[in-house]
Order: C-alpha cells, then structure tokens, then sequence
C-alpha cells in the first residue's frame, strides 16, 4: 500500500497499529535541468523611462515591477502583462493615481501602470517577439519613444508577446535612479531593426467646454501627430518580419468649465 494509504487503514485495524514508512524524494516539477535547457544566459533587450515627480504614481509603478519581475515566458508561451500583475485592487497595494481618460487627465486605480506597460512591449518589440496585442496612448508623453509605447486598462487593453524562439525568457524589472528599468534575460535569438518616422500631419489642440459638477479646467497642450514605426526581424539571412504600423496622437485639447452657480437663497 502508498504511505497515504497504510496510514488510513490503520483507523480499522483490529491489531497493533504499525506501519513501516519509506521516505522518497520527489522530483521537482521544474528542475536545475529543466532551467539550463531553457538557455538563459544573457540580456536580449532592455529600456529605461523616467519616472514622474507623482509619488503616489511612483507606488504603483513600484507594486506593478515587483509582481512582473522574474516572470519566466517560455518558448512558444505569451507573455501578459494583465495576468502577471493580477488584480488591480487596493487590496494588492495599488492606489488612484493620474491617467488619461477620454484624452483629458483625470484620476483612477493604477494610474501609472502605463510606463510599465510600454518598457514592457518594448522588451519583446526589440528582441524581435511576436506582437499579440498591444495599443499606444492616445496622446504622446515625452518620456516614451514616439509611437513605440503602450497603454493599460483592466478587462480592455493588455501587452501581449508570444516567445517565438527555442529559448526562455525572463523579466527582469525595476525602479532605479529615477527610472523604470526592464530587461529580458534569454539567449539572443534574432537580428532586428526598428526605426521611427518624423511626425507628421501635426493637429492643433482646441479648447471645449465641459460639463458637470465633476468638470475641472485644462490649458491646452500639445498638439497632435502621427508617426510610422517600423521593425524588421532576421533569423540569419532570412527575413522573419518586415511590418510597420501608423499610430495618430491626438491633441492634448483644454477645457472650460461652467462657473457654479450661486445657491438661490429661500423666499
């Protein structure tokens, strides 16, 4: 009989209870082995933003890293960043903080998470990984790379790559200087060449009139462009991808706001 099993019957047995255990070891689901298969044995790819003067916003970029960190993406496996953060509730250390909301600032739970959004996509735009799913923001933030950058929303936008090569990959993700570090540790696999256009087709910002209780004024900002970022990726002499996509900023528009309206005193 297993272990598990002698220790039962002895509830009913009449005789001396006695049973002989022989210990085992189990083998690892994921051995030393299984890791050095994986071949990960240097940096692929990485990118540095700075960070805000926003505290608060700074939190969730520091509770969003340490969740990501060290995730391991396998090959032929898609990495997302929405499961790798796991609820984004206040309860896992997240807080309200700045986003961009119908293209004006307002506020709402992980605000900031974006950052770690784009170093993400980059890490594996720049090793050459198949982009599943990514969406740039809707107006352009100096800190990230024109076009090449990537927003979050729970339940709508995630970042997606798919590791297509024989090789792990493990992120590697931190706060450091001032700055939103990200790497992907694996074995260089592809060539790749990524370029970015010149803006173009620049769109002046305008300003609207707001309404509700909730409305608050915004000068206006900058103005809109579009730009074309473009990647090529080889395997040796052979090209994997040449693909290129068009992504349009919008004006970062200002906004009036009506003046409250003096409460009517009694008749």
């Amino acid at each position: 009989l297993a272990a598990g099993a002698q220790v039962a019957a002895l509830r009913t047995a009449a005789a001396e209870r006695l049973v002989e255990l022989s210990p085992a070891p189990i083998p690892a689901a994921f051995s030393t082995a299984d890791a050095e298969k994986l071949g990960v044995k240097e940096g692929v790819s990485e990118i540095s933003t700075p960070l805000t003067s926003d505290s608060v916003r700074t939190t969730n970029l520091r509770v969003g890293t340490q969740k990501v960190t060290d995730t391991l993406v396998k090959p032929n496996e898609t990495f997302s960043l929405e499961a790798a953060l796991g609820p984004i509730e206040y309860s896992e250390g997240f807080v309200s903080s700045g986003v961009v909301m119908n293209g004006f600032n307002n506020e709402a739970l992980g605000g900031g998470l974006s950052q770690l959004a784009t170093n993400v996509f980059n890490i594996g735009y720049l090793a050459g990984y198949e982009d599943v799913e990514h969406r740039p923001h809707t107006k352009h933030f100096s800190r990230y790379p024109m076009g090449r950058e990537s927003t979050l929303w729970s339940g709508s936008i995630d970042v997606k790559w798919k590791n297509t090569t024989p090789y792990g990959a493990v992120i590697d993700t931190y706060l450091e200087g001032g700055y939103v570090v990200t790497k992907l540790w694996s074995t260089k696999y592809y060539d790749v060449e990524t370029w970015t256009s010149e803006p173009r087709n620049y769109r002046q910002p305008v300003m609207t009139e707001g309404k509700g209780p909730d409305c608050e004024p915004q000068g206006l900002g900058d103005p809109g462009f579009t730009v074309t970022v473009s990647r090529t990726v080889k395997l040796g002499d052979k090209v994997v991808e040449d693909s290129s996509y068009d992504w349009t900023y919008q004006p970062d528009h200002g906004r009036t706001c009506p003046k409250p309206q003096p409460a009517t005193p009694p008749a």
